[in-house]
């Protein structure tokens, strides 16, 4: 048996640190490779925006042979070539592993103002990847690139049973607002909408984190059995269209057409069934639309991100009403925007 590679003794006492931004996206469900590749000549494509807080993770040494995990307060330690594959820490064993690695202890933690199930949140995954591939650096392996790292971090969450798709996990490797082109058989193409717009977006911009309902994969499983059977799709044709849309009005600064392209990409993903109906989404989504802006619910594996987009004295507006309504009902909170450009380090 080839044995597992000494981590922890390279460390000695100083620690590995790394962090990655977590993201939103729109038109999310368009890098789902049966359409992105059965329909390419459309030319599908995701917008992601990176935000901070960053989710950190931290390696450092554990007892020799042993790998123990921590995540915000839950904690799990194994002997390295029995750690279990079927816990909610599953996917952070299953990177330490992957890379041979022993003797460390890996710390996750992340400052979102409210209590989240951030387990398998894709920021979290590259933000370990990362910190183990720089602990290889410091033995003496090649440096991996942002490009191999994420195709490692989609490929273990995948394994590990996490319902994200690719974009969290690149969206948050690369950070900044990027336009993500899915038509590729092997790599992704992107375009950087970034430059000289951060601060328009994050005036324009209004988020309230919610705890997690049903995992994403509840409502993509209908949508996409539907899309597999040939119909729906020529919904699935309108939200390729508005991304498009939506990726030039972050160029132009639109406040208003943006707000107009959420409304939009909101009401063809309701009749198709991909967000939770009713409750406190649905009620934060329609009073967006009263404010003159408009919103989309993002499901998670970390929880569900309702965020709105329009003119900067609408979002102010719109800011107060949300407030009061997750005061009422004492869940989720709001958060403010701030774009992280830089993405994993």
């Amino acid at each position: 048996m080839t044995a597992l590679f000494p981590y922890g003794s390279i460390l000695g006492d100083s620690c590995v640190a790394s962090s990655a931004p977590w993201i939103i996206g729109f038109g999310d469900m368009l890098e789902w490779s049966p359409f992105a590749l059965s329909f390419g000549y459309l030319q599908p494509s995701t917008v992601s925006i990176a935000l901070a807080p960053r989710i950190k993770a931290k390696i450092g040494r554990f007892k020799e042979g042993w790998t123990k995990v921590s995540f915000n307060g839950m904690s799990e330690e194994h002997p390295s070539q029995e750690a279990r594959f079927d816990t909610p820490l599953s996917v952070y064993f299953l990177c330490a592993s992957h890379m041979g690695a022993t003797g460390i202890h890996i710390e996750i933690t992340s400052e979102l103002p409210c209590e989240l199930d951030m387990v398998r949140n894709g920021a979290s995954i590259v933000s370990v990847v990362n910190a183990l591939c720089k602990t290889r650096v410091a033995a003496g392996f090649s440096p991996t690139s942002n490009t191999a790292l994420v195709n490692l971090a989609c490929e273990l969450g995948r394994v590990a049973g996490s319902s994200l798709d690719r974009l969290g996990q690149i969206g948050s490797a690369f950070g900044g607002v990027r336009q993500w082109l899915w038509s590729e058989t092997t790599n992704f193409g992107c375009i950087d909408l970034a430059p000289a717009r951060g601060q328009f977006i994050e005036q324009n911009l209004a988020m309230v984190y919610l705890p997690s309902r049903t995992s994403p994969m509840v409502h993509r499983r209908n949508s996409r059995e539907r899309f597999l059977a040939g119909q729906d799709r020529w919904i699935w044709f309108e939200i390729s269209q508005l991304v498009k849309d939506f990726a030039q009005a972050l160029r132009a600064l639109d406040g208003g057409h943006l707000a107009a392209l959420l409304r939009g990409e909101s009401e063809l993903r309701r009749i198709l069934g991909d967000y939770p109906q009713g409750g406190l989404e649905q009620l934060l989504v329609d009073s967006a639309a009263e404010q003159g802006c408009g919103a989309r619910v993002s499901l998670l594996d970390a929880g569900t991100c309702v965020w709105a987009m329009g003119p900067v004295e609408h979002i102010g507006a719109l800011t107060m009403e949300w407030s009061l309504a997750l005061r009422d009902r004492s869940l989720g909170c709001l958060i403010t925007p701030k774009i992280e450009v830089e993405g994993v380090c």
